[in-house]
């Protein structure tokens, strides 16, 4: 099983992770943004990007770093990941239900007041990320 938790940066993402992780018990937290800094830089000569986010490689390596995660522990994963556009969301959703068709998506929102002081990412993005918890399990 794989428990993607989506939202604008600072929502709270990587806390509900840890939380859930501890509380499943044999669940592991794969954050691929920890990984982010790493792949800008061996990509730096070959895709310039302001954001990893933007890098074109990332959706392949988070997809089979989760697989290899997978396969060589065979836990549960946790996966706190800021993924605002929509298209790139259902792309990445279809790629992760590749390797394991229990995937179920969580998308973390904050309050607009919040938001707007800065507490949650792009203030900009918070008409697309407003709501309490939403989720899906599209197969």
């Amino acid at each position: 099983m794989i428990i993607w938790l989506n939202g604008p940066f600072g929502v709270g993402k990587t806390t509900v992770a840890r939380i859930l992780v501890e509380r499943l018990g044999s669940a592991l937290l794969y954050d691929p943004e920890l990984f982010g800094a790493a792949r800008r830089a061996v990509l730096a000569p070959m895709d310039v990007a302001d954001d990893f986010q933007e890098l074109r490689a990332k959706p392949a390596l988070v997809v089979r770093t989760a697989a290899v995660i997978q396969q060589t522990y065979g836990s549960t994963l946790v996966m706190p990941m800021t993924v605002l556009d929509h298209a790139r969301c259902d792309a990445l959703a279809t790629d992760l239900r590749d390797i394991d068709s229990e995937l179920h998506l969580f998308q973390l929102a904050a309050g607009r007041r919040l938001c707007a002081r800065g507490s949650c990412g792009d203030p900009r993005s918070t008409d697309r990320m407003h709501g309490a918890l939403s989720t899906s399990s599209r197969a």
